[in-house]
C-alpha cells in the first residue's frame, strides 16, 4: 500500500473516530452538526499539510423552459466560415432567426456575426464586457477560456422536465452525475437541491438535502437547530466548539497533524460557528446581493455594439414579437417604442426615457439565489455536490404592448416559440450577460480561495444544463423545441483553453444550420452518455454510461479534447 494511500486511510478513520466519539457526548443535532463542520475545517488543514486530494466538487444550474443557445454556448461556426480564404473552416446555413447582432438599424436586419478567441469562433456576445463586484469590469472571455461546450446533442425525445433532469441522470433510475460527487466525501451535508433534485442517486446511498430559494442557509441547517427550537448564544457555541475541538485534537495524532494549526482552528472554528450560527440571514442575503447586483447592472448598462448601443426601435411586425405567459402566449410590442426602455431597474426603466414604473427590478428568476447557496456551500467545505434545479426566465420585465397596452406583470418566458428574431437576440443576449457576470464572479472566488494547495477552481465542474436547445422556424418568428440538437456546457478550472465537442448538420433547410445533431467520426450521433462520460473523467469517478465513451481526458490535470467539432 502506498504511502498517499495509508495517510489517506488514517484521515478517513480519524474523521470517522471523530464522529463516533462526539455522538457518544450527545445526541443534540446541534453537536452533530458542530462536529461535522468542523471536520471540514481539520480536513482542509491536514490537506493543506499531507497534500491530500479530498475530490472535486460538482455545481449543476439547470436553465429552465429551454432558452436558445446560439448567442451563447452553442458556437454554429466555431471554424470560422469556409470561404476561399478559409478553406478549413465550416459550411453554414443562415435561416432568419440565426443571428446575434443587428446589421442594418435603419432596415432592422441582423446577422449571425463571429468572434474569434484562441482558435475557434463564438458568437458575437463573447466579445462584451461584464460587470464585477468591486464595481469595475471584465472581458465575457475570462469565462470562456475556461468552458467546455457540448453542442449537437440528441436527447432522443422531447419534454421540458424529462429533458431538464437527462443532463445530470442519464439514465433513468440510474447513478446521477451530482450523486457521484458526493460519494465518499466527509462534508456534513453530502449534495444539496434548490427546486429540484434532478433525479438524484448516489452509489453508496448517502442523502441529498432539498433547501427552499427564500433562505436556503435555513433550511439547510435548519435539522441541526437545537431541540427546543430556540436560538443558541454565543457562549452555547463556544461549548460546543470546544467539546468538538478537544476530541478532534487528541484524533488529530493519530495522522500527524500539526497541533499548533489545530489549536488556531479552535478560534477559526469559533469565529464560523458565531457568523453562520448567529447571523444566517445576514450571510446569505449579503451574498445574494452581490448577484442580484450584478444582474441590474448586466440589465442596464447598454454596452454591447449591435445589440443594446443603438435604439432598437419596434417596426410593429413579429420581428418585435415576445412569448409571453398571457392567455394567447404572445405579445406585439408598440410600433415606435425602443425594446431598451422596458427594462426595469430599481423600480424605474433603464433607457431613453427613464420613465417611472411601479415594477419590481428586472432579475433572473433564482440566478442570485442559486450561486449565493453555492458559493456559501463550497467555500465552507458543506458540501461536494449543489444542484440548482431551475434558473428561471427574465421576470419584472416591463413591456410597451402593441396588443393589450399592459405595463405590469410579467410577460417573458423562456420557453420561445413566439419570440421574433430581434426580440431574441436582444433579451437573451442581456440574459447570457448577466448569468456569465454571476459565473465569472463565482468562479473568481473559487480561483481566489485554496484547498489543499490547489484552488477550489481547479477542482470545481461547474455544469450548465437546461432542457433542450431551440429548432429555429424558417420566417424569424420563434423558436421550438430543439431537443434533437440541444447543447450543455462545463466551466472548470481544470480547462485553461475554450474546448467545442460535437457536430451539427450545416444546414436544416430553410431554417438554418441551426445546432441540428450531426454524426461523430463513429458515425453516431452525440448522445448524453457521452456527456455524462466526459464530465466523469472531470469528476475522478465511473460513468454512470460506461458504455457510451468521453469526448475528453485529462492530462498533467488539464482538459484534452479528442475530436475537432465540425459542421456536417
Amino acid at each position: 500500500m502506498s504511502k498517499k494511500t495509508k495517510t489517506s486511510n488514517s484521515r478517513r478513520s480519524f474523521l470517522r473516530n471523530s464522529a463516533l466519539a462526539t455522538a457518544a457526548i450527545s445526541l443534540s443535532p446541534i453537536d452533530i452538526l458542530t462536529n461535522n463542520l468542523v471536520n471540514g475545517i481539520i480536513e482542509k488543514t491536514i490537506a493543506d499539510e499531507k497534500n491530500i486530494d479530498l475530490g472535486k466538487y460538482y455545481v449543476h444550474l439547470a436553465l429552465a423552459g429551454g432558452p436558445p443557445r446560439w448567442m451563447f454556448d452553442l458556437p454554429l461556426i466555431p471554424n470560422g466560415l469556409k470561404n476561399s480564404s478559409n478553406q478549413n473552416g465550416d459550411e453554414f446555413g443562415k435561416g432568419p432567426m440565426l443571428v446575434t447582432q443587428m446589421s442594418d438599424y435603419q432596415s432592422l436586419s441582423a446577422d449571425y456575426n463571429l468572434f474569434q478567441f484562441m482558435g475557434y469562433y463564438f458568437p458575437h456576445l463573447w466579445s462584451t464586457t461584464v460587470p464585477t463586484s468591486d464595481g469595475g469590469s471584465k472581458p465575457m472571455t475570462e469565462l470562456l477560456r475556461h468552458m467546455i461546450m457540448f453542442r449537437g446533442l440528441n436527447l432522443g425525445a422531447d419534454g421540458h422536465g424529462m429533458n431538464r433532469v437527462k443532463h445530470v441522470s442519464p439514465t433513468p433510475s440510474g447513478i446521477s452525475l451530482n450523486g457521484l460527487a458526493a460519494d465518499e466525501v466527509g462534508t456534513p451535508i453530502p449534495s444539496i437541491y434548490m427546486n429540484s433534485s434532478l433525479g438524484y442517486k448516489s452509489r453508496s446511498g448517502v442523502s441529498a438535502a432539498n433547501v427552499s430559494s427564500s433562505n436556503p442557509l435555513s433550511t439547510m441547517l435548519s435539522p441541526f437547530k437545537l431541540d427546543s427550537g430556540q436560538s443558541f448564544n454565543n457562549e452555547q457555541i463556544e461549548g460546543f466548539v470546544d467539546r468538538a475541538l478537544n476530541l478532534l485534537q487528541r484524533r488529530a495524532a493519530q495522522v500527524d497533524a500539526k497541533n499548533k494549526n489545530m489549536f488556531n482552528d479552535r478560534y477559526s472554528a469559533k469565529r464560523l460557528f458565531k457568523k453562520e450560527f448567529g447571523n444566517l440571514n445576514e450571510t446569505f442575503s449579503s451574498l445574494r446581493a452581490k448577484y442580484e447586483n450584478l444582474i441590474k447592472r448586466s440589465m442596464s448598462e447598454h454596452n454591447l455594439v449591435g445589440v443594446d448601443m443603438q435604439p432598437l426601435i419596434s417596426d410593429g411586425s413579429f420581428k418585435f414579437r415576445v412569448q409571453s405567459n398571457l392567455d394567447n402566449g404572445q405579445i406585439m410590442i408598440q410600433e415606435g417604442v425602443d425594446i431598451r426602455d422596458h427594462i426595469v431597474i430599481d423600480g424605474r426603466t433603464r433607457g431613453m426615457l427613464n420613465a417611472e414604473s411601479s415594477q419590481g427590478n428586472t432579475t433572473i428568476g433564482n440566478l442570485a439565489s442559486s450561486l449565493a447557496l453555492a458559493e456559501f456551500s463550497i467555500l465552507n467545505n458543506i458540501s461536494n455536490s449543489v444542484t440548482l434545479g431551475s434558473i428561471g426566465h427574465l421576470s419584472n420585465l416591463q413591456l410597451a404592448t402593441r396588443d393589450f397596452g399592459l405595463r405590469t406583470g410579467r410577460i417573458s418566458n423562456n420557453d420561445a416559440h413566439a419570440s421574433g428574431y430581434i426580440s431574441t437576440m436582444f433579451y437573451f443576449s442581456k440574459y447570457y450577460k448577466a448569468l456569465s457576470a454571476c459565473l465569472l464572479e463565482f468562479t473568481d472566488v473559487l480561483k481566489n480561495n485554496t484547498i489543499g494547495n490547489k484552488s477550489y477552481f481547479e477542482k470545481s465542474v461547474i455544469h450548465i444544463g437546461g432542457e433542450f436547445n431551440r429548432i429555429a422556424r424558417a420566417n424569424g418568428s420563434g423558436a421550438d423545441h430543439g431537443w434533437q440538437g440541444s447543447n450543455t456546457s462545463v466551466i472548470t478550472g481544470m480547462a485553461d483553453r475554450p474546448h467545442i465537442i460535437g457536430n451539427i448538420k450545416k444546414s436544416h433547410g430553410s431554417r438554418g444550420g441551426w445546432g441540428l445533431a450531426g454524426e461523430m467520426n463513429d458515425g453516431r450521433d452525440l448522445i448524453i452518455g457521452n456527456v455524462a462520460s466526459s464530465i466523469s473523467v472531470l469528476l475522478d469517478k465511473e460513468s454512470p454510461t460506461p458504455n457510451d465513451k468521453s469526448y475528453l481526458g485529462l492530462q498533467n490535470g488539464k482538459v484534452q479534447s479528442y475530436e475537432k467539432p465540425k459542421n456536417v
